[in-house]
């Protein structure tokens, strides 16, 4: 049995120390709400505190729900982060490649990871970032710079998108008007 010096130090603190390896341990942990009773709630939340720190620790939930109720607090109070989203760092370790040295199945399979970024988030990383990351070194990023890094790529991707749709429009307005005066012209001819 881990001694809870040990089980307190495989808690992250902040996003900025929760690896996104232990993340993705987490994130298909099913999180029960309690209903309007305020014992049912307290009782959701601890089971949900105690699924995630089995997940985190490889400690089973049996054995965890044997432990002290006090410690079992502490631990949800080093998660607390955990309910509020992690915020966007101004930089990110994560160097994106320019949407035109992309190929153009790698921009459908991002689109496609990006329905379910989380699972598919390691993929978009390595296929989009200049650095050539391992899947090692993904899963050793913090959730904060994963975060930010997949942010900062999707802004990019909806920016260039944008900018595609506004030139391709205009395209088809140049041509639109083309067309209209070069009928407009025929017709004249034909008077």
């Amino acid at each position: 049995m881990k001694s809870k010096k040990e089980i307190i130090d495989q808690i992250p603190t902040s996003w900025e120390t929760f690896k996104f390896k232990d993340y993705l341990k987490c994130v298909d942990v099913v999180i029960s709400e309690g209903n309007e009773d305020e014992i049912d709630e307290l009782f959701s939340g601890l089971d949900n505190t105690i699924s995630v720190i089995s997940k985190l620790t490889d400690i089973s939930v049996d054995e965890l729900e044997s432990m002290e109720f006090s410690f079992i607090q502490e631990i949800g109070k080093r998660m607390s982060f955990a309910t509020e989203m992690p915020t966007e760092q101004k930089h990110c370790c994560i160097k994106w490649k320019k949407i035109d040295e992309v190929s153009y199945n790698d921009f459908v399979s991002f689109l496609n990871l990006s329905r379910d970024a989380v699972h598919g988030m390691g993929e978009i990383i390595k296929t989009f970032s200049r650095n050539e990351l391992t899947d090692d070194e993904i899963n050793e990023m913090s959730v904060a710079e994963v975060y930010t890094g997949f942010f900062i790529l999707n802004a990019y991707v909806r920016k260039y998108l944008r900018r595609m749709m506004i030139r391709d429009g205009m395209k088809l307005l140049r041509q639109s008007t083309k067309t209209l005066i070069r009928q407009k012209l025929r017709i004249r001819g034909k008077k």
